[in-house]
């Protein structure tokens, strides 16, 4: 890895994310998906890390984990957004609505979980057949920023969505030797000191209607 590829993979890691830092409320998912970093947007997309750009103002992109989290905040934050769901759903991570924050534990987005985008190697040094090095870079130097934000942001309740990343989550947050309660049969784990839930992952297929019914009761509480 050379000095360029060093600089921009910690440049995407010390971006942090999207929405309103100091909310109450914070969403935890596995990394970011949509369109890979290439050598066309480098570019653009380092730029915004440095600014650490949070706000969209309209979001075009339709996924399962974004209609979750919407639906969540809507109904908790209703008599404040004054939009209907669908209104507010393309409005999410727009200034004007800073209800929650939105953070991944990995900072490389990637459009499916299966590929490994083709510029990667030569604009951060990570092949894909050195992915569990990556993962430790990762370790290494974004979760202490994660970390420090979240202990000064200071979220009433921390939502940590991708079953198989639980224990990625529960280092980050230093959840090791933590009470918890397990939920729906072990579908959740609740951390109540530290309000930290580790959930399924926020799609139609991983996460039940009752897991839902869990979640919207603790924000709720929020």
């Amino acid at each position: 890895m050379d000095y360029n590829q060093k600089e921009n993979f910690k440049a995407f890691c010390h971006y942090l994310g999207l929405g309103t830092i100091n909310s109450k409320i914070w969403f935890v998912g596995i990394e970011e998906g949509g369109q890979a970093v290439s050598e066309l947007n480098i570019s653009e997309q380092l730029e915004n890390c440095r600014i650490q750009k949070s706000d969209i103002k309209t979001v075009s992109g339709k996924t399962q984990v974004w209609n979750t989290m919407s639906k969540l905040i809507h109904e908790k934050y209703f008599d404040l957004i004054q939009l209907n769901y669908q209104a507010y759903r393309d409005k999410l991570f727009n200034k004007d609505f800073p209800y929650f924050f939105s953070i991944e534990l990995l900072p490389l987005p990637r459009p499916n979980n299966s590929s490994w985008p083709e510029d990667y190697p030569k604009l951060f040094g990570y092949k894909k057949t050195e992915y569990s090095k990556y993962l430790s870079d990762v370790r290494l130097i974004r979760y202490p920023d994660i970390y420090k934000n979240w202990i000064k942001a200071k979220p009433s309740l921390t939502i940590c969505y991708g079953k198989g990343y639980w224990n990625e989550f529960i280092d980050l947050f230093g959840l090791a030797d933590s009470t918890f309660e397990k939920i729906n049969g072990g579908r959740l784990k609740y951390f109540p000191k530290e309000n930290v839930i580790l959930s399924y992952f926020f799609s139609n297929r991983s996460l039940h209607n009752k897991d839902n019914d869990v979640l919207r009761k603790l924000i709720a509480k929020v």
